[in-house]
């Protein structure tokens, strides 16, 4: 619905990216076809969360691939820092599950009605995944009309991860829920995950006194 919509806008964004990566060995992260595929998991008319990240991971494996597959923090294999920390903070949010791995795709929250996306959909690397360079600028549009699309969804909390999700708060409309963490990679950074810092507790008593049924969080633990 919301790329349909803004069609245009999009494909000149697509197009200015695809004009600064034509240099040899400079590629763009996620490859066209995965840009939006937090929407194609997270449908509009099932939205109840939105949760915002920076970038997508610039981070290749060992066979030059790239983790990022177009859902902010899920990787279709594998672990990163970030995920780790959201790991902590499940564990926190219900202690039960500690020492339980998760699935990292994170697709069980996207069936639930959580829509994981960043505040730049796409940024641009070397071959060997370094050098990244964020596109939030050429998106920062897209990401203000989607974050006012997700806001006619009544009573949808959003979770703005870092200061960079946080710059868009004002994109955010009357009648929802905005709540601030730092983001987990910046967690990750300093080596610590103080108690207290997870938001999915605080989540899931917004979507109840809205009248919303919680998040499972825990439905990634295996």
């Amino acid at each position: 619905m919301f790329v349909d919509t803004y069609r245009d806008d999009i494909h000149r964004c697509l197009d200015t990216i695809g004009a600064r990566c034509t240099k040899p060995g400079v590629r763009m992260i996620p490859q066209p076809s995965r840009v939006f595929r937090f929407m194609e998991m997270c449908p509009y008319e099932r939205i109840n969360v939105v949760i915002m990240g920076q970038d997508p991971y610039a981070t290749l494996d060992k066979d030059g691939c790239t983790y990022a597959n177009g859902i902010a923090f899920s990787v279709d294999s594998g672990m990163t820092p970030s995920l780790r920390v959201l790991r902590e903070w499940l564990w926190q949010h219900d202690s039960r599950y500690r020492g339980w791995e998760i699935d990292t795709t994170l697709e069980s929250w996207c069936q639930q009605g959580v829509l994981l996306m960043n505040a730049s959909l796409t940024v641009e690397c070397n071959d060997k995944g370094v050098a990244p360079m964020s596109h939030k600028i050429v998106w920062e549009s897209v990401i203000r009309s989607l974050i006012g699309f997700c806001s006619r969804r009544p009573g949808t909390v959003f979770v703005l991860l870092g200061s960079t999700a946080a710059d868009y708060e004002d994109s955010v409309t009357d009648g929802c829920c905005v709540i601030k963490a730092e983001h987990p990679a910046s967690l990750a950074r300093k080596g610590s995950v103080p108690l207290g810092s997870q938001p999915f507790t605080r989540i899931n008593d917004e979507l109840l006194r809205r009248g919303k049924a919680p998040i499972r969080w825990t439905s990634v633990f295996h």
